[in-house]
């Protein structure tokens, strides 16, 4: 699936480093998935101007807390990654449970990069 999604922003157009930094939004939307909802999940990707990736749940749903978690914690930094990584980031409660990300994708680096001419190949397993 993360495939998919990587070919269809490389066919939008979107730049290596973008694609890379959607692949590590997908992949921490899918993760926390598995590992907090569990059951079915759906993801759509709408394009143009800018993509859209919607991960869809149908667990308890949550709230979210906006401040980034304990310095030595192990985990809770993944919403704050996706944040700075995306042009718009929420979370909803879907009608009748669940819960329903939307993160608008950025077509070229994050504005936070360091300028490098370096291009970075996507992640591949």
């Amino acid at each position: 699936m993360r495939h998919a999604v990587a070919a269809a922003l490389f066919a939008l157009g979107y730049s290596d480093e973008a694609v890379f930094n959607a692949e590590l939004v997908f992949g921490e939307l899918l993760g926390n998935v598995v590992r907090h909802a569990g059951g079915r999940v759906e993801i759509r990707l709408d394009g143009e101007p800018n993509a859209v990736l919607h991960v869809l749940d149908e667990g308890s749903g949550f709230t979210r807390n906006p401040k980034l978690s304990d310095a030595w914690a192990e985990g809770g930094r993944g919403l704050a990654l996706i944040e700075f990584l995306v042009d718009d980031f929420s979370v909803s409660h879907r009608p009748g449970g669940g819960a329903h990300a939307r993160a608008v994708l950025r077509p070229t680096a994050s504005p936070s990069s360091t300028g490098s001419s370096r291009r970075r190949r996507p992640w591949q397993p």
